[in-house]
């Protein structure tokens, strides 16, 4: 059996002010546009995970057509299998920087299943990103 309660009589609700959602917006990437402008975007994947990171990438950019963001890309894939990210942002005009990195500083962590060396990229961050970004937002890679 469902119950089922009726929602209160807006008179009944006390008025609650809704929050504002934190500013993600930061320092833009050089020649780009104003700091209160740009949304900071992280993700982080190897080479098996690139397709599934652009397929996120079109959707977020797709879904924002006003929105100017600069994605920040901890990888340890090689150029070649980053080139469709590269046609990606310059269709869309999104600045993409790449934190690559060699992956030595997880190495000895374990791995197995789901849990890649991927999967302890995005720990980095704290390391690779430049110094005047003080927010922003991580989105896995299959998200759509």
């Amino acid at each position: 059996m469902v119950r089922r309660f009726p929602a209160p009589a807006s008179d009944d609700v006390p008025s609650i002010p809704p929050a504002d959602p934190p500013d993600i917006r930061n320092t833009p990437a050089p020649g780009s546009a104003r700091a209160a402008d740009v949304i900071n975007i992280l993700a982080a994947c190897d080479a098996s995970f690139v397709q599934h990171l652009g397929v996120m990438l079109v959707s977020l950019l797709e879904s924002n057509p006003g929105e100017t963001f600069r994605l920040f890309l901890i990888t340890t894939a090689d150029d070649a299998a980053l080139e469709g990210l590269h046609e990606i942002g310059c269709r869309y005009g999104c600045t993409i920087e790449l934190l690559a990195t060699d992956g030595r500083a997880i190495e000895g962590l374990p791995v197995a299943g789901h849990i890649s060396v991927a999967s302890y990229l995005r720990l980095l961050m704290g390391e690779l990103l430049p110094k005047e970004v003080d927010r922003i937002l991580y989105l896995d890679s299959d998200i759509v």
